[in-house]
């Protein structure tokens, strides 16, 4: 007989799991079963619960801060369990209720349709490494927060380094020939310059530790062929291979960037196409390090010394392909960078549109021409028109009509007019201001050679003709 498949939604937290299960087939039943402990014992007995000769059993929960020790122990008992990404997963715009209970029904529900993708699980010996690097990486960022308050501190007592602030010797000596007229403030100094070297010296055991455990790692041989490549240090290296994992099970090259999140954006719809800034989907981690190495292809390529020491001991193909790579990504970003400055070259040279102040709107805002013209507070923005004070008049005090007066002010379009000290739009400018200000203008000499006028009521300034 064959056995059918009840697949397992597993909602888990620190102190509880709230698990539901769908039977197998389109119509099947899907209930909740209830809330149990967040240890492996209790997992164990649900477990022993709900095996039966025939059924198969798909667990399946989302990743979190509880790890994977669930999925191993499942794994282990010889049970399909997938963990999956909570950022993919599947969501109606208008459901507006979230709870542990429709939460582990969900997770049931998409597994049993296959709408989840798992994710990739690391071996025990790769998360324990992964650790260790990750720990290095916050020991680093507490560093840069210690070096980051002491600069501060010194910014508030008027103390600047004259020549460049960085953590060299020199800046290390300027900072012990520091002195201050209070005792206070030499304890503070002290105080921060311990805290940093204490920090530095943390950095420097994990370091150190991370260079002892990796020669026996699996992955070893790969972190030894990814040092080829220029800007890429060992802890760089090593940092890409544990975060990443088994780097085989990307089919093509485009998988990999999708993984990282180094894909552009892009909401497109018919025949528009809008494409905007990377996703940022993937692992932070090791999108950060492949941001970092990517700077050292700014300039022309080149083997330099430490790049020539780590390449020593590696087979001539691997170092073949890492100049090969240099080559093409330092020419790569050439050549951006020139259409880069042919593109502000450009925008340099293209008229600039201003925001000339050419009158007051009827709704009481002066009227500005530009990018971003509107009407005033109370005007419709749409596409720079005002808004009829007839209307609004209406509106407030509740009238239907009011007694359209000689001088009431008309509807009137603002234009965008150019920057009139561009000679090559002057003409268009004086055309189009004449079309704002009509006929019915009586000009007078104004300050600066510019011209003051009346446009129905209404106190304006146009350019000189």
């Amino acid at each position: 007989m064959a056995k059918r498949s009840m697949f397992v939604g597993m909602d888990v937290h620190k102190e509880s799991i709230d698990i539901s299960v769908a039977e197998e087939g389109r119509a099947g039943e899907v209930r909740h079963y209830g809330v149990i402990p967040g240890d492996l014992e209790a997992v164990a007995k649900v477990l022993r619960a709900l095996r039966g000769p025939t059924r198969r059993l798909r667990f399946v929960y989302e990743a979190g801060p509880c790890g994977f020790g669930i999925h191993r122990y499942l794994t282990a008992e010889g049970e399909d369990c997938v963990v999956v990404n909570p950022s993919s997963m599947p969501k109606r715009s208008g459901d507006r209720i979230k709870t542990d209970r429709r939460d582990g029904a969900s997770l049931a529900r998409l597994h049993r349709a296959g709408e989840l993708t798992a994710i990739y699980v690391p071996t025990p010996d790769d998360e324990a490494l992964r650790d260790l690097v990750r720990a290095r990486e916050d020991a680093v960022g507490l560093a840069t927060q210690a070096k980051h308050r002491l600069k501060a501190f010194l910014l508030r007592q008027g103390r600047r380094y004259p020549g460049r602030a960085g953590w060299t010797q020199p800046y290390r000596r300027w900072l012990a020939d520091l002195s201050f007229p209070r005792t206070p403030q030499h304890i503070a100094l002290r105080e921060y310059r311990d805290t940093i070297d204490e920090t530095e010296q943390r950095v420097a055991r994990i370091t150190a530790q991370v260079r002892e455990v990796v020669p026996e790692w699996r992955w070893a041989p790969v972190v030894d062929a990814l040092q080829a490549l220029r800007g890429v240090s060992f802890v760089t290296a090593v940092g890409l291979v544990v975060e990443v994992g088994d780097i085989r099970r990307f089919t093509h090259p485009r998988e990999l960037t999708a993984y990282l999140g180094l894909v552009p954006s892009e909401h497109s719809s018919g025949p528009s196409v809008r494409r905007g800034g990377i996703t940022k989907a993937g692992n932070p981690h090791a999108r950060r390090l492949l941001a970092e190495a990517a700077w050292a292809y700014q300039g022309p390529p080149r083997i330099g010394r430490q790049a020539l020491y780590r390449q020593e001991a590696l087979p001539k193909v691997i170092c073949d392909i890492a100049w090969k790579a240099q080559v093409r990504l330092t020419g790569r970003f050439k050549a951006r960078r020139a259409r880069q400055g042919q593109t502000q070259g450009r925008d340099r040279d293209r008229p600039r549109t201003h925001r000339l102040h050419l009158g007051h709107c009827p709704g009481g805002a002066p009227a500005r021409v530009g990018p971003r013209a509107h009407s005033g507070p109370v005007g419709r923005r749409h596409r720079g028109s005002v808004e009829n004070p007839r209307e609004r008049y209406g509106q407030r005090f509740g009238a239907t009509s009011v007694p359209r007066a000689r001088t009431a002010p008309r509807r009137t379009t603002v234009w965008a007019v150019p920057n009139p000290r561009i000679s090559a739009a002057s003409t268009v400018a004086r055309t189009r201001c004449r079309r704002l200000t009509g006929p019915d203008t009586h000009e007078e000499p104004g300050k600066n050679g510019l011209k003051k006028g009346t446009h129905n009521g209404e106190v304006g300034t146009s350019l000189p003709t």
